[in-house]
Formats: structure tokens, sequence, C-alpha cells
């Protein structure tokens, strides 16, 4: 049959649009080449030993260095589909800009625009533009020594761009570019955002950065992250990853092989959302993954790496990371680049502090692959352990003898190659009329006359205006206002008053009004303002004029509407408010309907009402998504007029309601559950009579009515939730009280319950609903706590009780209709244990067994975080250390992921006995608790105590580092000052000193920056030398306090909600060794 000319134009305009969309998917343009098929999970195999390295995907091995080329890309192939998730490769624009010493870069791709920004610090000698070294997260090698080197160092915000936290996972301004559930996981959105950052400064001469001498580095996670940034993007000439663990240096059959005790794939994919799902199905069947991490490491070949490892950390696995080495060694050798590969592992310092004794190691390989220095020595492998690597269980292949030469690895010679964007010519679009009742995006202007404002981020993940002052205005051009405007209305946000004149066609012109901005209380707390206006209609440029700072996310004008469009008088609209519902396929307003609007239809092709991406013009028949449909409409019209498109009123879609800012906060279930364990600090003891005796929110426990446990029965229907306050059950009435009778007096639970909440509301969301289970027993250690516990009926009943709550709850929870996962672990432990040189691990145990029991019960796949608090109060004797104070800090050090140290309990209200606190000290032990819980759970944010990071010594002075929550350091005032008995640390507000166990004294003591400098009476040994704070017992206790405290905080401007007290993070208790 044949077809008409008009007909086939169909199919093909029809074919075009197909192809567009295609190209504008995100994934199309990925970093995975052409003609690799990468087999799927089933038709995988089975292989126990390092997979070989040589060996290609077809089955032939590599016979010349010329062949790795080829390797590289199967294996990124192969990780890409199985780890990181498919990157995508270059977008449609990426520009760059600078402020002072911030690069901001802007990234737009498939109709949509994101922006972050990456810090530079930069030297103080050499030549710009300089080489510079990339901290994924942050740099935590010895950023001072990098910069005398003449090297730059650029903190990128990696958060920003990719969330780590699995309760946000696909949250950051990549997913807001290529969607929530990309394929990515956070180290994917990391790859793809440091090569745009390349990409801008690559066309960003005032950055003065080298974009051809790149190094990347990190630390744990951030090392992790640096390891993929420097595997997939080629412009990095240097990769040193951290003590970076499993998924980073460590490889995950050896990881695999040693079990639960140190970090491997079960636990990575619970713990955070660094890698794809795809990850997920290796949890058990690690031997199928067609790859290893020795591979991961090799990618970065022909390319400089450097390993730095500490083997201090169990759950990082430094023997792994070590085989690894080795293994990559041997690609490296075989390629003939032995000299781009280095490995040191140096231990007995905090993690991811880099010793001195590291220095010479990183500034070899910075200087021979940033500063081009040949001279510089990087063919080493050293560590301070002595491991054997059995090739005849790991290894069943050889390493072959390679011919031929590798190309080049120079990035100054070796452009990207990232494949190149298609290159679909943009017509000329003239600017349709914007509806002045629709909302209208403040980022969205035409023109601008201010120096300072920039668009910003917004709560409701879109953008705004902000940086504004006196006299700054924006235009908006051809402001439809229909038949007629009366109200103006904002969403808008300030820490003052301000006033925004509406304008016409000039700043001078007729003035409709002024809408007089009310403080909103900060910056980020947007809120709706109005104003009314003298009315105008027709269509006029708007002009914004503003008095003073101010922020502005949106704005509309309410009491008429635009007419609606007629086939001679088409009116084009971003988002239409058109009662009659008619629409023509001339999307921009030109008269004809050509390829001009097939683009446009490209750029917003499978978005549905609600989404950023859509435009309600260009769905044509108003069914809430812009899909083949719309693209046949449009093809039956293609090089005609437009006619009006009729569509009934009852086929419109209905409007996803506007995001909001509770958005942006993790909320996984319902009922949020908290299990506090430990013992008489978690029961209240000394506490009773209680105070939070209210509940002003929802947060819940468990009512065992009359029912006698044990023996435990979750479906009995005695059980109910009931509001949470204290006491949380009846007291106890003797000692020991196990569970249900444990309870003293006033717990942490209700204020910490009541606190997170609170947070959760001001910044803007609904409600936080946490059910709290409190087991605790007084005066018993690990042993009584654990699980497997030997319950005598006076002890060893919390892990069961524990485990009996939760399923209870689940149950209740269910029965109501409504999701219950566990959010936290709190544990207030550690007095009985203070001597146990196994403590450290013990909490690690209870946390693994906490996390594996409740998953099984709640079906949650998010790991369930342990908050520690330290305890200060035994051993009592004068002049005793707290050697599991310092473990409960350390545990928090060495496990980052799973247990976080809120800080120190010294600088608390204690009672009489001067061990317990009193009701006011467990209230603010709980918004403490609260506070931490809602910037790791809720907010998915990493968060710290304030601690050291390393101690290094210089004549007769130590300079402690520390990682400062809040900035600035500064003294206690409140507190009388320590050690007032002990004559050599009586001056050191806390600190002591000792040398091979002998007092050291200090004179003097100041705060630099975020470092404490301790000036001693004499030159310090060579070796021996410890620097303590809040460790040794005092023989007189702290008025209200116990006999160890220190002075040290930070200015954290932190108030409970409770008790309306300031706590600012005080220093934790901890020692450490000098360098």
């Amino acid at each position: 049959m044949k077809k008409s000319k008009a007909y086939l134009s169909k199919i093909l305009v029809i074919t075009f649009i197909i192809s567009l969309f295609t190209f504008s998917s995100g994934t199309a343009n990925a970093l995975i080449s052409p003609g690799i098929t990468v087999p799927s999970f089933s038709q995988l195999k089975e292989n126990a030993k390092f997979p070989d390295p040589f060996k290609m995907m077809d089955g032939t091995r590599m016979t010349s260095k010329d062949q790795w080329e080829k390797r590289r890309e199967e294996v990124k192939a192969l990780a890409q589909t199985f780890e990181y998730g498919v990157i995508p490769g270059k977008p449609q624009s990426v520009k760059g800009s600078v402020s002072g010493n911030t690069i901001t870069v802007t990234v737009t791709d498939n109709g949509k625009t994101v922006s972050f920004t990456a810090k530079v610090t930069y030297p103080t000698t050499g030549t710009a533009p300089y080489p510079a070294m990339i901290g994924c997260g942050a740099n935590t090698l010895n950023q001072q020594e990098i910069l005398k080197l003449g090297v730059a160092c650029i903190e990128l915000d990696t958060e920003s761009i990719g969330s780590q936290t699995n309760n946000v996972r696909g949250k950051g301004k990549f997913f807001d570019l290529y969607g929530s559930n990309h394929s990515c996981g956070s180290i994917g959105a990391w790859i793809w955002g440091t090569s745009r950052l390349i990409d801008a400064l690559e066309t960003t001469p005032a950055a003065k950065i080298d974009p051809k001498h790149l190094g990347v580095t990190g630390g744990s996670r951030n090392g992790k992250g640096a390891l993929g940034i420097g595997a997939f993007e080629e412009r990095i000439a240097l990769t040193i990853p951290q003590e970076s663990g499993c998924g980073g240096a460590g490889n995950y059959r050896f990881a695999e092989a040693v079990g639960s005790s140190v970090q491997r794939i079960q636990s990575l994919v619970g713990e955070q959302a660094w890698f794809s799902k795809a990850l997920d199905q290796f949890s058990y069947a690690v031997n199928k993954l067609p790859y290893d991490h020795h591979q991961i490491l090799a990618l970065c070949a022909p390319r400089g790496l450097l390993l730095i490892e500490n083997p201090d950390y169990t759950w990082l696995h430094n023997e792994g990371a070590w085989a690894n080495g080795k293994v990559t060694e041997m690609i490296y050798d075989a390629l003939g680049i032995s000299d781009r590969f280095g490995y040191s592992s140096v231990g007995n310092h905090m993690h991811c502090s880099l010793p001195a004794s590291q220095y010479g190691d990183v500034n070899a390989f910075i200087k021979k692959f940033l500063l081009e220095d040949k001279s510089a020595s990087t063919d080493f492998f050293k560590s301070d352990k002595n491991y054997t690597l059995d090739k005849a269980k790991w290894i069943d292949w050889t390493v072959p003898t390679l011919t031929g030469t590798l190309p080049s690895s120079n990035p100054s010679s070796n452009p990207s190659t990232e494949p190149s964007s298609v290159n679909t010519p943009t017509p000329t679009i003239p600017a349709g009329p914007k509806s002045a009742f629709a909302k209208l995006e403040a980022e969205n202007y035409d023109s601008v006359e201010s120096s300072t404002l920039k668009k910003i981020d917004t709560p409701t993940g879109g953008g705004g205006i902000g940086y504004i002052e006196n006299g700054n205005y924006v235009v908006y051009n051809n402001v439809d206002f229909g038949t007629g405007a009366t109200s103006f209305k904002a969403s808008v946000a300030a820490s003052g008053t301000s006033s925004i004149q509406l304008r016409l066609n000039s700043p001078s012109g007729t003035l409709l009004g002024t809408l007089d901005v009310a403080s909103t209380g900060d910056w980020d707390g947007y809120q709706e303002q109005t104003c009314d206006i003298s009315k105008v209609t027709g269509k006029n440029d708007l002009y914004l004029i503003f008095s003073a700072a101010v922020n502005v996310d949106w704005f509309t004008f309410e009491g008429g509407s635009v007419n609606s469009p007629s086939p001679t008088n088409p009116v084009s609209s971003a988002n239409p408010t058109n009662p009659s519902g008619t629409k023509t396929a001339d999307l921009n307003n030109d008269g004809i309907i050509n390829m001009a609007d097939v683009i446009l239809l490209a750029t917003t092709f499978n978005s549905v009402a609600g989404d950023g991406k859509y435009i309600g013009s260009y769905d044509l028949n108003s069914d809430g998504a812009i899909n083949m449909t719309d693209v046949i409409t449009l093809a039956t019209q293609f090089n005609k007029p437009p006619v009006i498109i009729n569509t009934p009123a009852s086929e419109k879609p209905t409007n996803t309601p506007t995001a909001t800012p509770s958005d942006t906060l993790s909320r996984p279930w319902d009922w949020a559950g908290i299990v506090g364990t430990g013992q008489s600090l978690s029961v209240g003891a000394s506490a009773n009579p209680v105070k939070t005796t209210a509940q002003p929110y929802n947060n819940l426990k468990l009512s065992l009515g009359s029912l006698k446990v044990p023996p435990y029965d979750p479906n009995n229907s005695q059980l109910k939730m009931v509001p949470l306050v204290e006491p949380i059950r009846n007291f106890a009435s003797g000692y020991p009280a196990p569970y249900p009778g444990n309870i003293y007096g006033e717990t942490p639970h209700t204020a910490m319950g009541n606190q997170i909440t609170s947070m959760v509301k001001s910044t803007g969301g609904t409600d936080y609903i946490t059910a709290h289970t409190v087991v605790g027993e007084s005066g018993q250690g690990y042993a009584q706590i654990k699980k497997g516990a030997t319950d005598t009926g006076s002890t060893g009943r919390a892990f069961a009780a524990s485990m009996f709550e939760v399923q209870a709850i689940n149950r209740l929870a269910k029965a109501s209709g409504k999701t219950y996962g566990v959010g936290a672990i709190t544990l207030v432990h550690g007095e009985t244990d203070n001597g146990s040189a196994t403590y450290g691990n013990d909490i690690r145990q209870l946390w693994s067994d906490y996390n594996k029991d409740i998953k099984a019960v709640t079906g949650q796949t998010q790991s369930i975080p342990m908050l520690v608090v330290q305890q200060h109060s035994y051993p009592q004797t004068a002049g005793s250390t707290a050697v599991g104070t310092n473990i409960q800090w350390k545990v928090g050090v060495d496990y980052p992921e799973d247990i976080i140290c809120i800080g120190p309990n010294y600088q608390r209200y204690y009672g009489g006995d001067h061990v317990h606190s009193n009701a006011d000290g467990y209230r603010l032990m709980g918004e403490k608790f609260g506070q931490v819980y809602f910037e790791k759970v809720v907010m998915g944010r990493d968060w710290k105590p304030l601690q050291p990071t390393g101690a290094t010594k210089s004549g007769n002075v130590i300079t402690v580092n520390f990682h400062v929550p809040v900035a600035p350091l500064t003294w206690d005032t409140t507190m009388q000052a320590p050690n007032q008995s002990v004559n050599e640390w009586k001056n050191g507000k806390g600190f002591e000193v000792t040398a091979n166990g002998s007092k050291i004294t200090i004179s003097s003591i100041e705060i630099s920056g975020s470092s404490v400098k301790i000036t001693c009476s004499g030159t310090l040994p060579a070796s021996g030398v410890k620097v303590a704070y809040a460790y040794t017992a005092q023989s007189t206790n702290r008025t209200n306090g116990t006999c160890r405290w220190g002075l040290l905080r930070d200015s954290d401007p932190f108030k409970g909600s409770v008790t309306g007290t300031a706590q600012p993070n005080y220093c934790v208790a901890f020692e450490m060794s000098v360098q």
C-alpha cells in the first residue's frame, strides 16, 4: 500500500523525536563504551579467587600493553552495572563561576539545571594556575604540607551532590537532575560531580587551577569515593585513597573469608547508600562478582595511585588492603609502570589522621604526578605489618609478559575519554508571555541589576534568589496579567524586615504596590506573604525592586485570569492557568508547528504532573503525562499553523501538591523506634521524682498493662501504645532490678523524643513520632546486657526484652495501619566495664547483634546506628585512668558508619553520689541524644563530637588538632578548674601530659584555631609522650559533677527544647600518643 508524503513526513517526525528523547535520557551518553555486553546476574559464574585482571571478556588473555585500554573499559562496564551505577556522560552544558575561594559549578541536562560548589585553599608559593588535590568531601591528608609544595587544595561538597545515607538514598543535585531512582549510588554521583567540576575548571581561568594536573583524595568513606573518582575520571593524574576499607582499597572476597569482624558487602549495602542497589545481590554471593577491587584499583593505571593505610582498625581490614595492593602491584609491574603505584601503611595514630612519617610518601607522589618532578621516588611498598599472601589459595593465574607500550598517561596530552554529548542545533525560540497567575520561580528572571544576587537552593528542593542588597532589582519580561490582577503573593525568608516594590516596564515605572516583608526568623524559614496591588491588565515587564536582604522562592498574582488562546493569537505559558483547557502544538508561539516545537517537547518527554520537568502547556492531551500520545498529536500538525486542541475539563490532570520543606527529611516509618540499653544512668538512677510527666507531641512507649513478663508474648492483647512520659514504667523495688521493673527515675528518653520532634517541626516538617524501649539494668556490665545473656531472675534480660518490645510494637503498628522501624540504639553504660580491654569489641558486637535481630523483625534495610555517651565516674580512685571511657570514644572513630559517640557527660548535673545524674542531667543528656539523632538519622548528615584528630610535638610544645562541630573553640567559664591538686596539670584546663608514664608539667595552654597548643616546662623526649584530657580521676569531685572533667568546648548554639538550656559540644575524654 502506497503511503502519502504527509504520512511519511509524520513518521519521520516521530522517528526523529524518539531519537531526541533517547539522547536526552541521561544514559545514552553514559560511561559504558559501546559494544560491551555485560552478563546478567544469573549468567555469572562462581569464582572464589582474585579474578584474572588480564583476562578479557571474550576469554582471551592480554598479550600486549595496548590492550589495557580495552580491558579497562570492560571492567568499567562491569563495575557500573553491578556496583557504582551507570554514570551519565558529559551533559548539555557545564559552566563555572568564581567568587572569592568558592567555585560554583552549574550543570544543565534534560531540561533541568543544578548547581554545587567547591572551596579552594590556594598556596602562598608557586605560580597560578596551580596544580590541585581535590578532597572528596574533605582533604584528610596534611593540607599544610600540600600547600607548601605550591599545590592548591579543593574541597568538593560531595554530600550535596549525592547523599550517602541509606535513609535519604536518591537525594542530592545529581538525583535532582537524573531522578531519585537513578541506578547510581552516592559514589557514582560523586564521580559524575567531580567530572563536572573538572569541566568547569577547563573553561574557568578565574579559578586559577591547572586542570591538567589534578589529584583526588579522601579518607574512610570518602576514600571509597576518591578511588571511584580516580578509577573512572581519566583527567585525574593522581589518586590517593586513605584508609578506605571494603568498597575502597579492600577486596570483597578477602573480606568475606574473614567474616563479620570486618567491613564486607553485607555491611556495606546496609550501612550507607554509597553503591548501586545492584550490589545488594552479591551480599551472599560474593564469589559471583565478575571482578574485584584489585581491578578497580588498576583502573587508575597508567596514572598514579598511592594507597595510604593504617593497621590499627580491624573493621577496615588492613590485611585485605595489603593483599589487594600486592595484586595491584603485579598489574602495574606487568604494564611496565611500577613507579606509578605505591603503598604506605603506618599504625599508632587516629583513623585518617596522617602521621608525619607518611608525609614524605604523599609528597613524593604529588611531586611526580602534579609537579612533574621525575626525580621523586615513588616505587615503594611499605607496611609495618608483615602479612603473607597465600597465592595458591587466592590466585590461579599468572602475570603475562606484555609487549608494546602504553598510551600516554599524562592528562595534559590525554583529554577526557568521556563520550561527547549529542550536538542538536537549538532553534531561536521567541519568549512567550508568562502567566501572572502561575507560580513564577524567582530564579527564572530575564535580567538582573546586582553585583551580589545569586540563585540559591531552597528547602522545597527547587531554586530561588538571595544575597540581595538595597537597590537590587530583577526583571521578568512579558508577564501577562490577563483580565486583571489585584494582589501579589510571594514565598520569602528573611532574618529581618525588608520590602519589595512591584513596578511595570522600568525601575521607575508605575508602582503596583509594595510587599512589606516581615522577618521569618531565619534564611530557610520560608513563609507566604501577600499585599494588595493596583489593578493591572495586559502584558508588561515586571520589576521587583528590593530595599534589603531577602530570599525569594517564588511569587504569583491573584484576582484575575489569562485570556484563552485562539488560532490567530495563541498564548504560550510555561505553566498556564487556562479555564477552558485549550492548547495548541505551537509550543513556542511562533505561528508554525516545526522543529523548534519538536525540540521543546523532547526536553519534557516522559515527565508527569508534579515533576519539575513537566510543563502543562506541552501536555497536549492534558492526561498528566508528556509521552508518545503528545508526540503523535504534534506530528499530525507538523509544518502547519496551530489549531486549538480541545480537552474536556473532566480529563484535566490533578496537580500534584508542591513539595514542602519536610521532603528533605528522612521519615521512612510512621513510628521510629529507639532502643535504650545500658546500666544505671540509662534507667534514671537517683532521679526520682521525675519531671517530664506530659507528652506535648505524639511520641510513644509500650504499656504492658497487667501482663507479667517474662515469659515474653508480643501478641498479648494487654499490650498497647501509650504517650511517652516519665516514668517509663513503675519504679524498681530493689537492686538489682531487671526488665520490666528496671526503672529508677527520669530517663533520657522522653526528653530525647520530644527534642527530635521539636527539631523536625522547626525545619518545616510535620510530625515525627518516636517509640521508645528502655531495657537497661542498673549496675550490670556487657555480660548481662548482651545477646544470649543468662536470665538469672534479677539480671540478664535487657537484650531479650528489647526484642520482645520490638516485636510487640511492630505488631501494634501494623494493626494501626502504621509502619515501624528502629532508628537508633542508645548505650548509656561503661562503669562496670571501665577496665575491660575487650570493651570496644563488645560494643561493636552489641551493635551487630541488635542490627541483625531487629532487621529480621521489622524488615527494614536501614542500618541502625548506636549512639554512645561517655561515663566519667569509674574507676573512682584518685590517679586512676578511664580506659573504658577512652574506648567509648574510640569505638566511634573505629566504626564511624555504625557507632557515634555523642560526647562526654561530665559537664551535666550530677547528684550527691557524683556518679548518677539528677532529673535535669538526664533531660540534658536526652536533648543531646535527640540533637545527634536528628542530624544523623533524620537529616542523613554525618555527626562527630568535639574530638582530637591527632597530636604532634615540637620542642616543648604539643599541638592537638580537633574536629570542631561548630567553631570557634573556647574555654568553659562556669565550671571550676580541674586538676588543682595535681601540680603538673593544674594549668592544663583538663589536659594531661605524660612521658613514659611520668607526669609532665604544663606551663601554659592556648587555643589556636581548631587546635590546642600545650607548652610544657621542658623539652619533651623523642618517644613515649602521651596527651590526655578528662582522663585521670581527681581527688576532689567537681561541684554537682564527677571526678573527671575539662573545660574545652565549641560554640554550638544548640538549646534543648525541653530544658531551654544551651548545650555546646564539650570535648570527649581521651588519651592518645603524640607523634
